[in-house]
């Protein structure tokens, strides 16, 4: 498969384009286009030697096609004319033209700066929560500059992102190992304890291609976390804890390891002084 477009029988053809709909991405893939509507997704295997998972497609990838060509879809602004909200209540959402849907959303935040843009408290009165992780800037058009042009905004709200994302995966990772994104050395990794992270669903395809590989040549992941998820079910052990309990079993992994082994030779000693940041390992 070629860099440009490859015609099918009649009107159908595939593009090649890549999906950056998660941080995981881009996966690079085919997307088969008939009368200029997009009908199926497929791998670019012809690609592969520049990719890290061979021109494989995420799964996530193939529901593009179905969230573009749902006939329930909402294109139009819709307004909610319920305020009492609960199982039992129908939110009572009705169509409203793009004029109506900026007028009110501009009323409030007119009202909001009138008031001032932080409570009492100092915290901001605007939240921004954009209901994914990773979600690129450049697609967002002129929204995020609208935002730093409007002042003091809370992006720790629901997903975070934006600005700065709040998960507590990523501020940890930026202090093991100096990266936004946790993500495991597979290929050179022979043991893995992961507390929750359901990797199988979320490290994307090439994350989900490596550990397999690594599985097959010997590696062992403990998957720590109350429910049995996915991947919790292809590991090699599952230890279903408590809720919220994590923290209790990290400390006691590194109990054990500091009081109870010998922690010279149990740890990597020149990697925990010169390679990390907290000063606490230090």
């Amino acid at each position: 498969m070629s860099n440009s477009t490859k015609l099918l029988r009649g009107t159908r053809k595939l593009v090649p384009v890549y999906c950056n709909q998660c941080v995981c991405g881009p996966d690079l893939l085919n997307v088969e286009v008939e009368n200029g509507i997009a009908i199926r997704v497929e791998p670019n295997f012809g690609i592969g030697t520049a990719h890290p998972a061979e021109g494989r497609v995420c799964i996530k990838a193939y529901g593009i096609v179905q969230k573009t060509n749902n006939p329930n879809r909402i294109t139009r602004p819709m307004k909610r004319t319920n305020p009492q909200k609960g199982r039992d209540h129908d939110p009572g959402f009705v169509e409203i033209s793009w004029d109506e849907a900026f007028s009110i959303v501009a009323a409030r935040m007119n009202a909001i700066r009138e008031k001032g843009l932080t409570d009492e408290e100092g915290y901001p009165r605007v939240a921004a929560s954009f209901g994914g992780g990773g979600t690129p800037t450049r697609y967002m058009g002129s929204f995020p500059a609208f935002l730093s042009s409007w002042g003091p905004i809370d992006f720790g709200f629901g997903s975070g992102q934006g600005a700065k994302c709040y998960h507590s995966e990523h501020l940890y990772g930026e202090f093991w190992h100096r990266a936004f994104t946790v993500t495991v050395d597979s290929p050179n990794t022979n043991y893995i304890i992961n507390l929750g992270n359901n990797q199988e669903a979320s490290s994307g395809v090439t994350g989900v291609w490596r550990q397999a590989d690594a599985r097959v040549r010997g590696l062992k992941r403990v998957q720590v976390e109350p429910h049995l998820s996915v991947t919790g079910a292809l590991s090699a052990e599952w230890v279903p804890i408590k809720p919220k309990t994590d923290s209790a079993f990290l400390y006691a992994v590194i109990h054990r390891i500091l009081y109870e082994l010998d922690w010279k030779s149990v740890c990597d000693v020149r990697f925990l002084a010169e390679e990390v940041i907290p000063p606490f390992l230090t």
